[in-house]
């Protein structure tokens, strides 16, 4: 409950499209409430929330990987008549359901979050939801990981620019910046 009201605040700090900002918010969240943890000395959910980010990079790892190799299966596949794909091509979409197996930890994200649904129909919904959340959490994770100070990180996020082409421009120039000694 701590990374949820952190995330949600968070969200009143960071000005980007919600789409962008949702896959930023997230991991610092985890952070935040990791570092709340922290200060609190609660041993337990220090070891929770490091569990929960590392399990969450794993993933976001994954759906990276995962959203190639559909990409992949989408350039391969011929288009219609009318240069559009059919919705109801259940050979296809049972192909793109097979893809989630190679990746363990989002598969069984995916199988929890669609049970009592057809996982075909909610397909790419769901892949589109989990990305856009996830998209940056490895990589923030890993930025925090270089400068191990969350409230420089936010402040440097805070002034990220808000077009996604400029964003990941900006993480390579901030992972250049924390590679380099602070003053």
């Amino acid at each position: 409950q701590v990374e949820i009201i952190l995330h949600e605040d968070l969200h009143g700090n960071i000005n980007m499209p919600s789409w962008q900002e949702e896959a930023v918010v997230t991991p610092l969240a985890f952070l935040a409430a990791l570092k709340f943890f922290e200060i609190t000395k609660d041993p337990h959910n220090v070891g929770a929330t490091i569990a929960l980010i590392e399990e969450n990079r794993k993933m976001s790892r994954e759906l990276h990987a995962l959203v190639k190799d559909i990409k992949d299966e989408f350039g391969k596949r011929p288009p219609y008549p009318n240069n559009g794909y059919r919705d109801d091509d259940i050979e296809f979409r049972n192909r793109l359901l097979g893809l989630i197996e190679k990746y363990p930890t989002y598969a069984k994200e995916y199988r929890y979050t669609s049970i009592n649904q057809d996982g075909g129909s909610v397909l790419e919904a769901m892949i589109s939801h989990d990305f856009m959340y996830y998209k940056y959490f490895d990589r923030l994770i890993s930025l925090h990981e270089k400068i191990r100070d969350l409230k420089t990180l936010i402040a440097d996020i805070k002034s990220a620019p808000a077009r996604s082409t400029e964003l990941e421009r900006f993480f390579e120039e901030l992972e250049q910046k924390y590679e380099r000694p602070m003053p």
